[in-house]
C-alpha cells in the first residue's frame, strides 16, 4: 500500500443508454432537476426544444436535449402552473424561445420570462394550448359580443310586397292551378304516333283502255 489518499468515488451516472438511444429522467424535485440540467450543460449538450403536455391541473415539461453521440437524452418534469418554475436561459440561451412558447400558450409560469413573444397583447391571460381554452370566449374578448343581424329575416308579407301581390291574387292564383294528372295525360296523348289513313288503290290504265275499246 502506498501512502496516497484513496480517489473519491464516481458519482453515480444519470444516464443509463438505451436500445432505442433514448434516456428519460423524471427528477423528484427542483433541486434534481437542477442537478439534471447542470449535468447537460457540463457534457456541452445541446437543447433542442421543450415540449408541454396539459394534464389538467399539472403541466408536464420535457426538456429535450442532443448528446452528440446518438442518443437522445430527455428530462420529464412536471409543475404546477401556478408556480414560478426555474428557467434555463442562464445556461442553455436557446431555452429563451421555448420557455416564452410554453409560459404565453400553456400557462406556465418560469423566472425572467415575461411571454409576450407570439401572442397579441389583446390575448393577455389567455393560453390557447391549453385543454380549458375555448375560442368563444377569445373572440368575445377581442371583438366584443355578437352584434343581431342588420338584416332582419324576410317575412310572407315582405315577400308578397316586394312581388305586388296581396292576398286575393294567391287566391286567384291558386284556382288556376292545372290538375298534373290531367296534364300528364294529354300529354301522353299528344305524343302518340298518329294512325296512317288508308289510301284507295289508283285504278290501272288498263281499265281505261277496256271502256274505250267497248263504246
Amino acid at each position: 500500500m502506498t501512502g496516497e489518499p484513496a480517489a473519491p468515488p464516481k458519482p453515480k451516472e444519470i444516464v443509463t443508454k438505451t436500445a432505442k438511444g433514448e434516456v428519460y429522467d423524471a427528477p423528484k424535485d427542483i433541486e434534481e432537476f437542477n442537478e439534471m440540467a447542470k449535468k447537460a450543460y457540463k457534457n456541452g449538450w445541446r437543447l433542442m426544444c421543450i415540449t408541454s403536455i396539459d394534464k389538467g391541473e399539472k403541466i408536464e415539461l420535457i426538456y429535450h436535449f442532443d448528446t452528440q453521440k446518438f442518443v437522445l437524452y430527455h428530462i420529464r418534469y412536471t409543475v404546477d402552473p401556478a408556480v414560478e418554475h426555474e428557467s434555463l436561459v442562464d445556461m442553455f440561451p436557446s431555452a429563451l424561445l421555448f420557455e416564452n412558447e410554453v409560459c404565453e400558450l400553456m400557462g406556465v409560469k418560469i423566472k425572467g420570462i415575461q411571454g409576450k413573444l407570439f401572442l397579441s397583447r389583446d390575448m393577455e391571460g389567455m393560453h390557447p394550448l391549453r385543454k380549458s381554452f375555448k375560442v368563444e370566449e377569445m373572440l368575445v374578448k377581442l371583438q366584443g359580443p355578437p352584434e343581431p343581424h342588420p338584416i332582419k329575416q324576410a317575412t310572407k308579407d315582405d315577400l308578397m310586397g316586394m312581388a305586388g301581390k296581396t292576398e286575393d291574387d294567391l287566391k286567384e292564383d291558386d284556382a288556376c292551378d292545372f290538375d298534373e294528372e290531367e296534364v300528364a295525360a294529354k300529354g301522353k296523348k299528344d305524343k302518340a304516333p298518329a294512325k296512317a289513313e288508308k289510301k284507295e288503290p289508283v285504278k290501272k290504265e288498263a281499265d281505261e283502255d277496256e271502256k274505250e275499246g267497248d263504246a
